[in-house]
């Protein structure tokens, strides 16, 4: 959304931590048997980092991990006094792994932090992230800069004071975030306008992938690609319900789209590729190439009700192909150069009759004990199972 590299506040240093899953997330995915290093909210920066003494902050346990070691943050609420470092990278060989207790939900609550403070900031690449929730930010919660293949899965980040999750800065390569919830992030610098879910933004790499998520509820967009200069992989993610002021922000001007494939003050042109991903009741457009100039794919989606277009695609030369566009407030706007065929808006006699469900709340819903979307029926249609999200992950 809103807001180039000049609105994002300097990276702070480090502090404590916890976290897990949030609404729809479960958080008891078994990591391995036994962690190296073990942090409690019960437990003392002074001790051993042992599962019977514990560390304090996560602070402490990422300052001193080795390449190949596992931390395990057990449940209970971790208040933040000061922002998370996280500088030591593991290697291909030996990752290093940040995971939630098995059975158990950790949860950083970052409302102590100064509103200048992002809560997590990473510069480390060969990392593994799992089970974390954050909450009340003050700013950005995670932002991870110039990461090189890093996995991101099972976070649950709501109710930012910004974006809840950013992959941003060159170098940005080979990083995955899947299964993972981003929702009820708002901003009131920039009128709602700035806090997104999802973002990969202000940089460039190969290879980024985002898969299973739901960005959902936020002030400003869903998913923001703005200014990333690398092709993203988009697959089986949904965005809805942004650009909705919930929070009662004054002179409310959030774009809310679900997912911005483009822009910014430099817009690269860029072939993203988006898939098998469904955005409904966002304020403003479902998927918009957002003044990108470059080819992107965009195959087997679904735009519902969203207030403005399903699918905005004015500047590139897009292809569009078996997407599903119903009751949005135009269903497509299309540039000269962009190539659409076999999509609903291609063939005749299209309504929502055609939907099995037109309810969404099986897919707003807890995720099962996998992690993965819950299962609905939702937007999945009775007419050409080819055509649209099949709301499940693939």
């Amino acid at each position: 959304s809103g807001g180039g590299p000049e609105h994002v506040a300097a990276a702070p240093s480090a502090a404590p931590a916890g976290s897990a899953s949030g609404p729809g997330s479960a958080s008891a995915q078994a990591p391995a048997t036994a962690a190296d290093i073990y942090v409690a909210p019960t437990g003392d920066d002074a001790a051993e980092g042992t599962l019977s003494r514990p560390y304090a902050t996560l602070a402490q346990a990422v300052a001193v991990v080795r390449p190949g070691q596992t931390i395990a943050m057990r449940g209970g609420t971790y208040r933040l006094t000061q922002p998370v470092a996280i500088r030591t990278s593991g290697t291909a060989e030996q990752r290093i792994t940040l995971v939630n207790h098995p059975g158990e939900r950790p949860v950083l609550d970052a409302g102590g932090l100064r509103a200048d403070q992002w809560t997590v900031t990473q510069t480390a690449s060969y990392w593994t992230v799992r089970g974390l929730e954050i909450t009340n930010s003050p700013s950005h919660a995670y932002v991870c800069r110039s990461c090189r293949y890093d996995t991101f899965e099972r976070l649950s980040i709501h109710d930012s004071a910004n974006t809840a999750f950013m992959l941003r800065d060159a170098g940005t390569v080979g990083n995955q975030v899947r299964d993972s919830d981003f929702f009820h992030n708002h901003d009131t610098e920039d009128n709602g306008g700035s806090a997104d879910g999802l973002a990969v933004k202000y940089g460039s790499g190969a290879g980024n992938v985002v898969r299973g998520c739901r960005v959902f509820e936020n002030s400003g967009d869903g998913l923001d690609l703005a200014e990333f200069a690398d092709p993203v992989s988009v697959t089986s993610t949904w965005a809805y319900g942004n650009g909705v002021n919930r929070w009662n922000i004054p002179n409310f001007t959030a774009a809310g789209n679900g997912f911005k494939l483009g822009a910014g003050a430099q817009t690269p042109r860029v072939g993203h590729t988006i898939t098998n991903s469904a955005a409904w009741d966002n304020s403003g457009t479902g998927f918009t190439d957002a003044g990108n100039r470059g080819v992107v794919t965009v195959s087997n989606d679904s735009a519902y009700r969203n207030g403005s277009v399903g699918f905005a695609f004015r500047s590139s030369a897009s292809l569009l192909r078996h997407n599903l566009a119903l009751a949005n407030g135009t269903e497509v706007t299309l540039g000269a150069d962009v190539s659409a065929t076999d999509n609903t808006w291609n063939q005749s006699g299209w309504t929502t009759t055609a939907l099995r469900s037109g309810d969404p709340a099986t897919a707003r819903a807890a995720r099962p004990d996998s992690g993965s979307l819950p299962e609905t029926t939702f937007l999945r249609n009775r007419r050409d199972a080819a055509i649209g999200a099949t709301m499940t992950v693939r």
